[in-house]
């Protein structure tokens, strides 16, 4: 599962934030990766280990709903596995309507 989210700052730069499966880890079954950049500015990483799957679905969607809200857009998404598309594709829309929903609440 590969996700890219970016978001066009007030100064011009394109931030990116990237949810990644692909980097294993040698002491939990599941892990996720995440890196942040600004522009073309050095990223940033964090590493989350799991040990379950179930685990790790609920902080991609955490994740996810998070930068929605904070403007972020989804640029790019792949997976290997069907189902992790899906998953990614159904928080993706969550985070918008709920983003949407919060929009209509203020005006």
């Amino acid at each position: 599962m590969y996700l890219t989210l970016y978001k066009a700052a007030k100064d011009g730069k394109i931030h990116y934030y990237i949810l990644h499966d692909r980097q294993a880890s040698i002491i939990t079954p599941y892990a996720l990766t995440v890196v942040w950049r600004a522009g073309q500015g050095r990223g940033r990483e964090r590493f989350y280990p799991f040990e379950r799957l179930s685990e790790m679905d609920v902080m991609v969607r955490r994740l996810l709903k998070k930068k929605m809200r904070e403007g972020y857009s989804l640029l790019y998404s792949f997976s290997r596995d069907a189902r992790w598309t899906e998953a990614a594709t159904e928080a993706v829309n969550e985070a918008t309507e709920e983003q949407r929903g919060s929009r209509r609440k203020k005006a």
